[in-house]
């Protein structure tokens, strides 16, 4: 983007050098009332026994489509909806860009929830204490571990805690690193399995797993189009059974000493494969900051995108210390 000053307001706030990251508070732990809504829909108590079936799809690696168009959701009144957020040490700085624009333009007309997954939830509490959404924000305790811990095994912490986040009909998931910077509607994205094009492989088949003894493996002859994995989202009975395949294939793979090369983005395009979206969103909603090489191959296949969900800038190597 050639005018970043439009996202101002937005950008990360560890960007200036004159920032410090956040230091974990030490206090006594302060019990957070939760004023929650009335529920629509009930998390079943027993989980879903969900089968690992990998089936090729037997897709030609050529066939590289762009999204199909979907008609509008037809979901009709008010739905429950929870965002999930993952945000262990420095990322806990994060948290305000994100939540405070998710506030702003994600899915308004509809009741929405955050779920944060970290380890320092009195920091990240003082970072929201005089935010007006405070009261719709549940904290899980998670164990921060070197990279790429975090996200392989986010699947995981989903999964332990379904029955203790807010009941919902629907579940997202972005990455803490990330701001919304235009208006998300129910009619774009409330679909029983929602994927994003990753930007960088328009035209493109992506890098799946390539290791035959991963259960996120793909043949040659499957996929034709590659998923990005900082934003996706479930119906509520679509959710559970995918975090239950998702957990059984990295434990599957832990037990055989293989990581997938792209961890969980690895293992939600293998499950995508198996289970196809309903509904796929452009590169918008994967749209990075510093954009200049990803525009120049929009460009090339004569395709460009506006912003809706901005991948923030970091340094990668400094974040995940």
């Amino acid at each position: 983007m050639k005018n970043k000053n439009r996202y101002k307001f937005l950008r990360n706030p560890w960007s200036r050098k004159d920032t410090q990251p956040v230091e974990p508070i030490e206090q006594a732990p302060v019990e957070l009332v939760i004023n929650t809504v009335e529920k629509n829909v009930e998390i079943p108590t027993e989980e879903p026994q969900a089968e690992l079936v990998i089936e090729p799809a037997r897709v030609l690696p050529q066939q590289i489509l762009d999204p199909v168009p979907v008609a509008p959701s037809t979901v009709s009144g008010r739905m429950l909806v929870n965002l999930l957020v993952v945000a262990t040490n420095k990322y806990v700085g994060f948290v305000p860009v994100l939540l405070d624009s998710a506030d702003r333009f994600f899915l308004t007309e509809h009741d929405v929830t955050y779920n944060i997954f970290t380890n320092n939830e009195d920091g990240t509490r003082e970072l929201l204490k005089d935010k007006p959404y405070l009261d719709r924000i549940r904290f899980f305790h998670v164990e921060h571990r070197p990279f790429p811990y975090p996200t392989l095994y986010r699947f995981h912490f989903f999964k332990e805690y379904i029955h203790s986040m807010f009941p919902a009909d629907y579940f997202f998931y972005v990455d803490v690193d990330c701001a919304f910077v235009d208006k998300v509607s129910g009619q774009d994205i409330l679909y029983d399995r929602v994927a994003v094009q990753h930007c960088g492989f328009i035209g493109e088949r992506g890098t799946y797993e390539t290791d035959e003894r991963s259960t996120s493996y793909v043949s040659p002859y499957e996929g034709n189009m590659y998923y990005g994995g900082g934003f996706w989202g479930f119906s509520t009975g679509e959710f559970l059974v995918t975090c239950t395949a998702a957990v059984k294939m990295i434990d599957a793979d832990a037990g055989n000493n293989i990581v997938p090369c792209w961890h969980d983005e690895s293992v939600l395009n293998r499950l995508f494969i198996n289970n196809p979206p309903v509904k796929v969103l452009t590169p918008s909603f994967h749209f990075p900051e510093s954009n200049d090489h990803i525009m120049k191959k929009w460009r090339n296949r004569g395709r460009m995108f506006k912003p809706v969900l901005l991948l923030l800038d970091k340094n990668h190597a400094e974040m995940r210390k």
